[in-house]
């Protein structure tokens, strides 16, 4: 996959680095979809899709790969350099559309990077915070 925004993207396909991510990385699970992230040294941004025996059949499987795929490439320009990511595609992940997933894709991506945390802080205090009222004179 050629470069998106800044960082280069390449995929992961050797079992070593999914076991790491596995074992050492930090997880988020949602009923459409798992992901695994981890810093890395290169700078690029290297992602892996996992879909089990347990999605269904091969067609089943292939579709969950196809639209994870899709959605990372549009949550993928929101993401600064230095991390594996690893996808897990969940049993719902073959009934759902592309936009679902990335939806999902995306806010996991950024409660485990820590990037957008600034935007949720300030969403979040926008919400804490009562309208004025008007005090009748």
């Amino acid at each position: 996959m050629p470069e998106v925004g800044v960082a280069a993207v390449q995929v992961i396909k050797e079992n070593r680095i999914f076991r790491r991510l596995y074992s050492k990385g930090r997880f988020q699970a949602h009923p459409l979809l798992v992901t695994y992230v981890q810093r890395n040294r290169e700078g690029t941004i290297r992602y892996g899709i996992s879909a089990s025996k347990r999605i269904g059949c091969a067609v089943e499987r292939n579709r969950a790969k196809r639209v994870i795929r899709a959605a990372f490439r549009e949550a993928a320009g929101e993401i600064s350099g230095g991390w594996d990511i690893v996808f897990v595609a969940r049993s719902r992940t073959v009934h759902v559309k592309m936009n679902e997933v990335r939806d999902v894709m995306v806010r996991q991506l950024a409660l485990l990077t820590g990037e957008g945390a600034r935007e949720r802080a300030a969403q979040s205090r926008k919400k804490k915070t009562m309208p004025e009222r008007k005090r009748e004179s």
